[in-house]
């Protein structure tokens, strides 16, 4: 028993802040990095032994990677906590008073530090994921009263809040989505219901560092630039603007748009959630924005001359514009966020109040991002940006294929795929992209892309069994409905885009 207690007192907790901000000097994260590099041959004669009987080949430089992964990830953490450290001071007021902003800072910092490590590494994508969510994004519904309630039952019991260490629909203990589906799900604007009760969210997470002095904020830190060429359809994203497409290197059907990669969301510290689902809101869903990337065209024949690419590292681009189309208006100072409306010449956030309070005791403090010209950024989208495969083909031969015909056929493609390898249709997203065709036509390309933020290996197996995928899909298009319906193509998914269905502009494109 002894021998336990003492070897139990020296066992890490694997913890978010026993990993990267332990008090020592290198933390456990700095000595891996470290071990790391100075074992870089060792490492990649284990690895040969590892894959010796595989069908798989090391990747060059994958150390150094998996440490520029990990400082990265470091780095992010540590710029969170930074920045709850701040709120927290610049709202304590005195050590028997606990002011809202603080009490919300103070119990994210405490969930931030006491989540599970594996957990965290998974969910930011540093360890496999292994078919659970990645890269995904909490929603803070808690209030002033739920804090308040909260810290009252602290201090008569112990409770960590975080639940199974495992379970990953949750972070940090609140609920969670993947970022792609939380830009459209936790919106500003947008009402959720949780737990039998409805919260509407109504800003993001501070992520970014304020400086000293009340100075103005490095917008390079906060936000992106995100950019799409009409004229082939090659998409990405920057830091800074981009003049010239790195496609077909043309400018002058180049669009781009500056966007935030929220950390989160937040109600109002103030908010009083309800059970009324009468007037419930909800932001549009769009289109991501999808590229294979620079890959080589190949031809495939198929009744009709196809021409495919793809790409285990094309990009997508997910992305909110608001209730309105025209974007939002995000507060630098506080977070607070509110759909634009620019035909309205309402100037947007006028005199709020801070998203999660300040230090007046009701949880209404008027934020100091009023008085400062540069605290308010509008019109921005929100959006993210991520890596993963795609799979795009084109009828060749000059055929101008319409998106309706596209999106149809890239759905009952992607459904006949998905059987073939034993997956859950959604693990694929069809889409489909304007183009240039092998004719410099502009034309359609049918697009699957993994959902999987890095990609798990199912767009790009489309090529493997293509004949096969197309005779099942054109055989998925014969039904008795006149455009679409839910024997054919009309799903939960495709709802969002019912208009355009069509099987037989699909039929007409395979030459039935």
């Amino acid at each position: 028993a002894n021998a336990d207690s003492v070897t139990n007192s020296f066992a890490p907790k694997l913890t978010t802040g026993w990993f990267f901000n332990d008090g020592r000097s290198p933390s456990p994260a700095e000595h891996f990095a470290g071990w790391a590099r100075g074992n870089v041959n060792a490492m990649a004669a284990d690895i040969e032994r590892l894959l010796a009987n595989a069908h798989l080949r090391p990747a060059d430089g994958v150390t150094e990677r998996t440490v520029q992964a990990l400082q990265s990830l470091t780095d992010e953490w540590k710029r969170e906590l930074t920045v709850l450290n701040e709120q927290i001071s610049f709202f304590t007021v005195s050590e028997s008073r606990e002011t809202p902003a603080q009490m919300a800072a103070t119990r994210q910092r405490e969930r931030l530090v006491g989540e599970y490590l594996l957990r965290e590494l998974t969910v930011r994508g540093f360890l496999p994921a292994y078919g659970f969510p990645a890269n995904v994004v909490p929603f803070v519904p808690t209030t002033l009263k739920q804090l308040r309630r909260e810290r009252a039952q602290r201090n008569e019991r112990k409770e960590d809040g975080r639940g199974r260490e495992d379970f990953t629909a949750r972070r940090r203990g609140y609920p969670s989505r993947e970022i792609a589906v939380g830009i459209r799900d936790y919106a500003p604007g947008n009402q959720t219901v949780i737990d039998g009760r409805v919260y509407e969210s109504s800003g993001v997470t501070l992520n970014w560092h304020i400086p000293p002095g009340d100075t103005q904020v490095h917008e390079t830190q906060v936000f992106s630039q995100a950019w799409r060429c009409r004229r082939c359809g090659a998409t990405g994203a920057d830091t800074v603007r981009r003049t010239e497409c790195s496609g077909c290197h043309h400018s002058e059907d180049l669009v781009a748009q500056t966007f935030l990669q929220p950390a989160g969301f937040a109600v109002d510290i103030s908010y009083q959630p309800h059970n009324r689902l009468d007037t419930s809101r909800y932001v549009p869903v769009e289109d991501p924005w999808i590229t294979s990337g620079a890959a080589e065209w190949q031809p495939f024949e198929y009744r009709l001359p196809i021409r495919i690419r793809w790409n285990t590292a094309g990009h997508v681009f997910h992305y909110s514009r608001g209730l309105y189309g025209d974007g939002f208006a995000v507060c630098l100072r506080c977070g607070r966020a509110e759909s634009v409306a620019l035909r309205s010449g309402v100037a947007p956030l006028r005199e709020h109040n801070r998203l999660r309070g300040g230090k007046e005791m009701d949880g209404i403090t008027r934020c100091e991002g009023n008085d400062q010209t540069w605290a308010i950024k509008s019109p921005i989208w929100l959006g993210a940006s991520t890596t993963t495969n795609v799979f795009e083909m084109q009828f060749a031969g000059g055929v101008a294929a319409e998106g309706s015909a596209a999106y149809s056929l890239a759905i009952v493609l992607r459904n006949a795929l998905a059987a073939r390898l034993g997956i859950e249709p959604r693990e694929i997203g069809p889409a489909t992209i304007q183009a240039r065709g092998d004719a410099n036509q502009r034309t359609h390309s049918v697009v699957l892309f993994d959902r999987a933020a890095l990609g798990a290996g199912y767009a790009t197996e489309a090529p493997n069994h293509l004949a096969a995928l197309l005779s099942e899909a054109a055989g998925r298009l014969v039904c008795d409905c006149d455009r679409a319906c839910q024997r054919c193509l009309l799903t939960y998914e495709t709802q969002f885009n019912a208009g355009q269905l069509d099987r037989l502009a699909a039929m007409r494109l395979l030459g039935q």
